[in-house]
């Protein structure tokens, strides 16, 4: 048989197959579930009982996110099951007509809005960052976040804010509270859908002005003492969001002073205290820093002390050294002495650390150098000193001191066991 003609009766046989086997494969289609993750959940739904109906098709649905959890359709629980129903269906259907060469497919799978929540964070003093993501919509409609006291159910705070295109939102909401830890709920709410609620204890920093009051009546008490000079004392302290409840989410002060010089110790307790009061130094209550401020006869002499204690930190400058890369164009110098001390400048400060270990001083010099890029420390001359000291039963732990002069008067912030604490502490220190 010649090439064209078998070509011919191999295209005929295999129209007749086609016309044949085509109408029996899209029957058999039409007979099984289908089954998807994160597909549409029933079309008819109430907020109030979150009952729905479908067709015939069971559909299961499984939502998860990473430190989010998502709502939609009036808080649908994570993972729905439809029963079968007499509604019309959303899933798609296929059928096929005559020979069975036309195929017509109804009701495409269009994703649920539902809008998802993340963690919130510390943005500022009494300032919670709230952020999230609304899926399955691509209206231009805005987001409404709010926060609740999770024991009253009263309202704290809420911000209507624009979605992005691609969903994201965020808000920054201002807490004003009287108790701490307040144990907060957050939601974001979305036209169809709300996000699931999250819990959080806020350690509430109570405010006047621009001082918290645990600094204000320190302030009162110092100057109480004689103390006859500006009282530079921190306009900040570390506030934290967790999913438990602190055991010290207040903070309390002790106070010496005299008219050239004053002692404040930061205490981390149960509850607040009144200056001084005797339980404050009970060993279950931690000590977050101390601030000492001193006044000179000059503003030479001041200097000169600030510049005596540097002298201290420094090496000989005979040890041998090399340059260490600590951040953007930022260089430090590490030398090859007994305590591979590491120093650098930034601005008119002085930054030395200073340990046993010499990978431990540059990596802490690296995080000093990178947190800098955000904490603006005082337009002055200064010093910032880290010593790692170790018992020899664990890593060294740093002992931070951070020192300025302001006129004839020189201040200074110590603490034990953080660096960046004691470095916001000090960028904050206003009279």
């Amino acid at each position: 048989m010649h090439s064209r003609g078998f070509a011919k009766l191999s295209s005929r046989i295999g129209l007749f197959l086609c016309v044949a086997v085509l109408p029996a494969a899209l029957a058999g289609c039409n007979n099984h579930a289908v089954t998807s993750q994160n597909s549409t959940p029933p079309t008819t739904s109430t907020n109030s009982t979150n009952t729905a109906t479908t067709t015939t098709t069971t559909t299961s649905t499984s939502n998860a996110t990473s430190n989010a959890v998502g709502g939609g359709g009036g808080g649908q629980s994570s993972t729905n099951t439809s029963p079968s129903g007499t509604a019309a269906t959303n899933t798609p259907t296929t059928s096929g007509t005559g020979t069975g060469n036309t195929i017509i497919t109804t009701g495409a799978t269009t994703e649920p809005v539902h809008v998802v929540l993340y963690n919130p964070t510390i943005w500022s003093v009494d300032t919670v960052h709230v952020s999230g993501r609304v899926f399955g919509s691509s209206a231009s409609h805005r987001v409404t976040v709010l926060a609740k006291n999770s024991t009253t159910g009263e309202l704290v705070s809420s911000w209507q804010v624009t979605v992005s295109p691609d969903g994201q939102f965020s808000a920054n909401l201002p807490i004003a509270a009287s108790t701490t830890p307040l144990e907060l709920t957050f939601e974001a709410t979305y036209p169809g859908a709300t996000s699931a609620a999250i819990t959080r204890y806020l350690t509430e920093i109570p405010m006047y002005g621009s001082h918290p009051v645990v600094m204000e009546n320190t302030q009162k008490a110092v100057l109480s003492m004689g103390a006859d000079f500006p009282i530079y004392l921190p306009t900040w302290l570390p506030q934290t969001i967790s999913t438990t409840a602190p055991s010290l989410p207040s903070y309390s002060t002790t106070v010496a002073a005299k008219s050239f010089n004053y002692y404040v110790e930061i205490f981390q307790t149960e509850q607040p205290y009144a200056v001084n009061a005797a339980t404050i130094q009970q060993t279950s209550n931690n000590q977050l820093a101390t601030v000492q401020g001193t006044q000179f006869q000059s503003a030479q002499a001041a200097d000169d002390e600030l510049m005596h204690q540097a002298s201290q930190v420094l090496p000989n400058a005979s040890v041998s050294s090399q340059a260490v890369w600590l951040t953007g164009n930022l260089y430090a110098t590490r030398y090859s002495d007994m305590w591979n001390t590491v120093v650098w400048h930034e601005g008119d400060w002085l930054l030395v650390v200073r340990g046993p270990s010499a990978k431990q001083n540059v990596d802490e010099a690296k995080a000093i150098a990178e947190a800098l890029n955000t904490v603006y420390l005082p337009p002055t001359r200064g010093v910032v000193w880290i010593r790692n000291i170790s018992d020899g039963s664990g890593p060294a732990n740093p002992n931070t001191s951070v020192s300025f002069v302001e006129g004839a008067n020189l201040y200074q912030v110590w603490s034990q066991g953080q660096i960046y604490n004691p470095l916001v502490l000090a960028a904050s220190m206003k009279p």
